[in-house]
């Protein structure tokens, strides 16, 4: 079976997360509302960190030496593999933890999402 991709959008004058499906957007035209006058809509990864938490583009989560890394949607190219996928960037000066841990899921598991530090 395959698993309706979930989304999250950032409503403003709440300041919070609303959280939503495509099946749930065609039906609720008050997220619709959310989506149409946000500029901060992003997709989830379908991964959890180690503490249960989904993780989404644009998270910044930490890794077990408190290395902060930054998830983004985009083109990769690991070991003959070429493809469209989640990524992780060094989040300011942090090493690549690509090249770091490489792809390997259990290390992905090892991630946990850091307090949110960026303002919208």
């Amino acid at each position: 079976m395959i698993k309706e991709r979930k989304f999250r959008v950032w409503i403003k004058e709440r300041k919070t997360w609303a959280y939503f499906s495509l099946t749930r957007l065609a039906r609720d035209s008050k997220m619709q509302y959310y989506v149409q006058n946000s500029e901060n809509i992003v997709q989830s990864t379908g991964l959890f960190d180690k503490n249960g938490i989904e993780i989404f583009e644009n998270d910044i989560v930490k890794d077990n030496q408190d290395e902060l890394q930054l998830v983004k949607y985009g083109f990769q190219n690991v070991d003959a593999f070429i493809g469209v996928g989640f990524n992780l960037f060094p989040f300011k000066d942090g090493p690549d933890y690509k090249e770091k841990y490489g792809q390997k899921e259990s290390a992905l598991r090892q991630l946990e999402i850091a307090p949110n530090i960026l303002k919208f």
